[in-house]
């Protein structure tokens, strides 16, 4: 059996095993649960199949093609004769068409997500026009390509991952033009009580630690996901 048949196979079958789960939560509610048999039944089995043979021909795609393409072109970016020096020279400085090309591989990969374009087509629709698709994959797809861009960063210059976390943390709820600089405000800082609560008119309904918990549950399951936990 050729070698390319066997891979799509392969794909295929993980492809079904992945997407199996989906569809039988979503049949079981809709029988168990709204009691109704779905519209068009039939439609539904072909585009099911439709999305399973194209989910697979797209992850055949990546690994035959975009995966070693992109492999191959991080391994020349990284050689001597692009960066220009060699050895303990190296500064985190000599990598920047790394980065940039980080950065553009992530925006590239997200603008073509086949989901993404899905849920922006979906949420211009359900907007009545308000949230404009193109205008959600892109600002999706930017911060996709800066997050990479900052990941390579941080595996070039070895920097833990913890300070990325509390200069994110700081620039989303510091509150002052000095938020970037990481700090533990919102650790030492005084919390909400009662009497503020009751005092604020309404402004203040939750204790200020809870944003902060609730990024690291956040970030916790992201993690965990990319990691493969």
């Amino acid at each position: 059996m050729p070698a390319l048949l066997t891979d799509f196979l392969d794909s295929l079958l993980a492809t079904i095993v992945d997407v199996l789960p989906i569809a039988f939560i979503v049949l079981i509610f809709q029988l168990a649960v709204l009691r109704k048999v779905p519209p068009n039944p039939v439609r539904l089995a072909v585009g099911f199949g439709y999305v399973v043979l194209g989910l697979s021909l797209f992850l055949l795609g990546l690994d035959r093609a975009l995966f070693p393409l992109g492999e191959t072109m991080a391994k020349q970016l990284t050689s001597a004769e692009v960066i220009g020096v060699t050895g303990s020279a190296v500064e985190w400085s000599d990598y920047l068409w790394v980065y940039a090309f980080a950065a553009a591989i992530g925006f590239a990969t997200t603008v073509a997500e086949p989901a993404l374009i899905a849920v922006a087509l979906k949420a211009g629709e359900v907007s009545g026009g308000t949230l404009k698709p193109w205008g959600l994959r892109l600002a999706v797809a930017v911060g996709v390509g800066l997050s990479i861009a900052v990941g390579t960063f941080r595996i070039v210059t070895g920097t833990p991952l913890v300070m990325y976390m509390v200069v994110g943390y700081n620039i989303m709820y510091g509150g002052g033009p000095n938020s970037v600089i990481p700090g533990l405000s919102f650790f030492l800082g005084p919390d909400n009580g009662v009497d503020d609560v009751l005092n604020s008119g309404g402004e203040i309904y939750y204790s200020g630690l809870s944003d902060f918990f609730f990024q690291v549950v956040f970030v916790a399951t992201a993690m965990s996901i990319v990691s493969g936990a």
